[in-house]
């Protein structure tokens, strides 16, 4: 990805021991296409990014800046649950099995994943619900509430929130 070395990046994923909302600093945040996230901690800790780029606001892109829903253009593809392991005040969910262990197994968790656009129950970006395993998995129409125990079982791949902090 051209350029993207060049800018400062952090994760939003909590953990036991940083909550995500810390993690990434103070802003503002930018996405991999340089368009504004949030300006400030309270814009981003909203149900959905105040002050967002309208392109982006109610669809949080992937890593190469492609909205979430649809990223293919064929209707097949529905990545809107992102790991974030955290709660609506974006931090730290309170469990091992909502971080996957601190995001280091594969095994046995249900990760707290938020939704990138606001569809089903939740339209929380950073908060939305469980997934039903910490294995990436994916999402297509045959597989989908296939017993997978994996974040792609119910509309993901294990995709992770990453902001610039300079566009």
């Amino acid at each position: 990805m051209a350029g993207a070395s060049a800018k400062g990046w952090r994760a939003f994923l909590s953990t036991s021991k940083v909550n995500a909302i810390d993690r990434v600093g103070t802003g503002p945040w930018y996405d991999r296409l340089g368009r504004l996230v949030a300006n400030t901690t309270a814009n981003l800790a909203s149900s959905r990014p105040v002050g967002a780029n309208t392109a982006i606001a109610n669809d949080l892109p992937n890593e190469t800046g492609t909205p979430n829903h649809n990223p293919d253009g064929t209707g097949q593809v529905d990545n809107h649950d992102t790991l974030t392991g955290s709660n609506i005040q974006c931090k730290y969910y309170g469990s091992a099995a909502s971080t996957c262990n601190d995001w280091t197994s594969l095994g046995s968790g249900s990760p707290r994943v938020g939704h990138s656009w606001p569809g089903g129950p939740s339209q929380n970006w950073s908060d939305a619900m469980n997934a039903s395993g910490c294995a990436a998995g994916v999402n297509l129409p045959s597989s989908m509430g296939g017993g997978n125990p994996s974040v792609g079982e119910g509309g993901g791949y294990g995709g992770i929130y990453c902001f610039a902090l300079s566009p």
